[in-house]
């Protein structure tokens, strides 16, 4: 029998091979489906909380700055106190009130009080921001694309993984002027929150990531490089299929790259990864200004 031949049997195999091919994709299909659901979800959650933390923290925000002006008066007026008594008061006055100085350790207070008010000040404000760049990062994207803030957004993603990577990683921004770009802002903050993890926890020990934004014509450009551990030309190739995955079994399911790449996609835009191992990664992010077609 010519070797060309099909046999029943050779027809089963070949239909069998490509059903279980079907199958596969359609179940990561299903999964990077799931995960992006889940995100969404995640991400309406998110921004509820943020939402009813806000007015706390403003309250709290705004008490601190009050109180802090009237400590600052209280303290003025503690000083005349002060001013006038050492002037007028009799020797045993004096004694008197040196006593009361020293046992509530006045001149510490006085010096510590003011400094704690800013640092609660400080800290409060951090908090805002913080409240504000989830808002943002996890804002539940309407039925249409809408222009929006590219830098507002990578500086928004920056703060939050700063919250968590800041003892090992400086980040570099260098933001070119851009004009409004029309997407889901949402979508595209997974992104970039995806991309900056990845950076992070490929830098081992301390390191740097460059944040870098440029418009060309009719693009968005947004480059994102870190001087991690780099990828070896093997790992490259594969960093975008879905369930790829460098991390050990139970630290990442090997979808956030797979999903991000989608997303930017489905923008019409591009996300390509440059690397050399031991050199660190810089991933580049094009977007069009204006959508051809509704995503």
């Amino acid at each position: 029998m010519s070797d060309d031949v099909k046999t029943p049997q050779s027809d089963l195999d070949s239909l069998v091979k490509s059903n279980t091919g079907c199958e596969k994709t359609i179940e990561m299909q299903l999964s990077e489906d799931g995960q992006i659901l889940r995100l969404a979800m995640l991400g309406e959650m998110l921004a509820s909380v943020a939402h009813e933390l806000n007015t706390p923290i403003g309250f709290i925000s705004a008490n601190l700055s009050n109180l802090s002006k009237f400590i600052d008066k209280i303290f003025q007026l503690l000083n005349a106190y002060e001013h006038y008594a050492s002037i007028n008061s009799s020797n045993s006055e004096k004694i008197e009130i040196d006593k009361i100085k020293k046992e509530i350790n006045y001149d510490y207070l006085k010096a510590r009080i003011p400094e704690m008010m800013v640092r609660s000040m400080k800290a409060s404000d951090s908090l805002k921001t913080l409240i504000r760049d989830v808002k943002i990062s996890s804002r539940a994207d309407s039925s249409k694309a809408e222009p929006s803030d590219i830098n507002e957004a990578l500086e928004s993603a920056v703060h939050i993984i700063m919250s968590e990577y800041k003892s090992k990683v400086k980040i570099n921004k260098d933001y070119d002027k851009l004009p409004l770009v029309e997407c889901y802002i949402g979508k595209l903050n997974q992104v970039f929150l995806n991309i900056l993890s990845n950076s992070c926890e490929a830098i081992e020990g301390t390191g740097e990531i460059t944040v870098r934004t440029r418009h060309i014509k009719e693009t968005v450009t947004i480059e994102i490089t870190d001087t991690g551990s780099g990828m070896s030309d093997k790992v490259l190739e594969k960093i975008f299929l879905p369930f790829f995955t460098t991390k050990a079994i139970g630290y990442g399911t090997g979808l956030g790259l797979s999903i991000s790449h989608r997303i930017i996609e489905q923008h019409g835009g591009t996300l390509s990864a440059d690397s050399k191992l031991g050199q660190g990664t810089k991933f580049t992010i094009k977007l069009p200004i204006c959508q051809k077609q509704q995503i």
